[in-house]
């Protein structure tokens, strides 16, 4: 499904700080228009992750993979093309969101010596769908297998009026708590203004 987008520049950017658990990847392109930087992608739908831990451990997907990352990856990719192919629109066709650090390339070369890293070595994360904006024109396409992207786009623009709602909650100014003075102070204050003014000091 595609349509014009009438959103922002950042309205992916505020989806995804909403809602990370339904958009949890967004891949903004920062360079010069062109074929490699016309298209922001907002990933939607997640599903299963694989992880190579920093310590080398495999969590998540691992499959029978002896440890190695790669190994499980196709695996499993081998594995989702057994179920056949699936309804999508481009340019997004159903995927991974894939992070691989400079440490995964022990699994290529074992004699390497490389540090242990402070994040994983590496990420495959399933995706099931994705929000497309082009750069250029504007316009947003709502890619998903299995013919939801119809779904995605009804979730989009609902996800879309709870950001509205929200800002026009937030703009709102606080009510300010007012405290009453005591009707004996109030009254005292009339007289001295009454007195000021039979004596001629205010008129």
């Amino acid at each position: 499904a595609e349509e014009a987008a009438i959103l922002p520049a950042d309205a992916l950017l505020a989806l995804h700080e909403r809602f990370p658990d339904r958009y949890p990847v967004l891949l903004e392109s920062m360079g010069e228009r062109g074929p490699l930087g016309s298209r922001d992608l907002l990933m939607a739908f997640p599903g299963g992750q694989l992880m190579r831990e920093a310590d080398g451990r495999l969590a998540g997907r691992t499959g029978s993979a002896n440890g190695r990352f790669l190994d499980a990856l196709d695996d499993w990719w081998q594995a989702e093309g057994r179920r056949g192919p699936r309804a999508v629109a481009r340019p997004f066709g159903g995927g991974w969101f894939l992070y691989l650090g400079y440490e995964l390339a022990d699994e290529i070369e074992p004699t390497l010596q490389l540090r242990t890293p402070a994040t994983p070595r590496a990420v495959a994360w399933r995706m099931h769908g994705a929000v497309v904006r082009d750069r250029a024109t504007g316009s947003l396409r709502f890619s998903a297998e299995d013919d939801r992207g119809d779904e995605l786009r009804r979730q989009v623009h609902e996800d879309l009026a709870q950001l509205a709602d929200d800002a026009v909650a937030s703009s709102m100014p606080s009510p300010i708590a007012a405290e009453e003075e005591p009707p004996a102070a109030f009254l005292a204050g009339v007289e001295r203004a009454l007195e000021a003014i039979g004596r001629g000091d205010v008129y």
